[in-house]
């Protein structure tokens, strides 16, 4: 009879934690959808500036600078890249194209604004570099949270004993945007 206690005493022992590890890999996982979440409704309102204050015939016309052009292009990536990663937002694949886009257009507003002030703000709205400036702080701050909500899923995933339950559910690594 003392042998059977103690079976059934560390039987229910290793359910409870069992219970509680997967819990808390769902916990996480989700913490890191709610976040993408979060990003991508930043993310789709950013985007949107620029097709609300530009037309892109005036861009075909050849009345923007070259590099308006490469912001464009780089900002239907992202929108694209949304599309994808909303079906997996925490699939490795799926957001890479995400992360490519948004340094891309990074990089593009940069060099934007980085030309002559005359150039500027000929083409630019007023008050349009303050809007997107106040949307970057807001994708930025976004983006840090669905990161480190990545990184709190993958390191919880990748820990002993989570991690054998991790690949029991298909539990799969979450890549930082």
């Amino acid at each position: 009879m003392d042998n059977s206690f103690v079976a059934w005493f560390l039987a229910a022992l290793v359910l409870s934690w069992a219970m509680g590890a997967y819990n808390r890999l769902v916990r996480l996982r989700a913490k890191g959808l709610s976040a993408f979440a979060e990003l991508e409704q930043v993310l789709r309102k950013q985007m949107a500036l620029i097709s609300i204050h530009f037309l892109e015939d005036a861009v075909v016309a050849g009345e923007a600078p070259e590099v308006w052009h490469r912001l464009l292009v780089s900002t239907k990536s992202v929108v694209t890249a949304l599309k994808v990663a909303h079906s997996q937002p925490l699939n490795e694949v799926a957001t890479r194209g995400l992360k490519e886009g948004i340094e891309a257009s990074v990089l593009c507003w940069q060099q934007l604004v980085a030309l002559p002030p005359n150039v500027v703000d000929s083409f630019l709205p007023p008050g349009f570099q303050l809007q997107w400036a106040q949307f970057e702080s807001q994708v930025e701050r976004a983006r840090s949270e669905f990161n480190q909500s990545v990184l709190d899923y993958n390191e919880a995933k990748n820990q002993f004993p989570a991690n054998v339950l991790a690949k029991i559910f298909g539990f799969k690594s979450a890549q930082p945007i």
